[in-house]
């Protein structure tokens, strides 16, 4: 058996930073439409709240600072999208 850490803060409605063992991660998004932003890559899950049922996607591949680059625009447009 071995001990996991994971923690996630929330900076702002819809946009959390979330922390582990393996790396950092933001992630952007609510109910229904999430956009995950970390070193290897850019993923969006799309589900429909309630039912269980969701789809994930990668997005982009892991290739350092253009991942971040790419999909930190992405990642607010969403945002503010759900926010409005």
């Amino acid at each position: 058996m071995s001990f996991r850490f994971r923690k996630r803060i929330r900076l702002a409605k819809g946009i959390w930073i979330n922390l582990s063992q393996k790396g950092t991660s933001l992630s952007v998004g609510g109910r229904g439409v999430t956009t995950n932003i970390s070193e290897k890559g850019v993923r969006e899950k799309f589900s429909v709240p309630g039912t269980g049922i969701s789809y994930q996607t990668k997005r982009l591949g892991a290739s350092g600072c253009l991942v971040l680059l790419l999909g930190i625009p992405t990642a607010i447009a969403a945002a503010l999208f759900l926010l409005n």
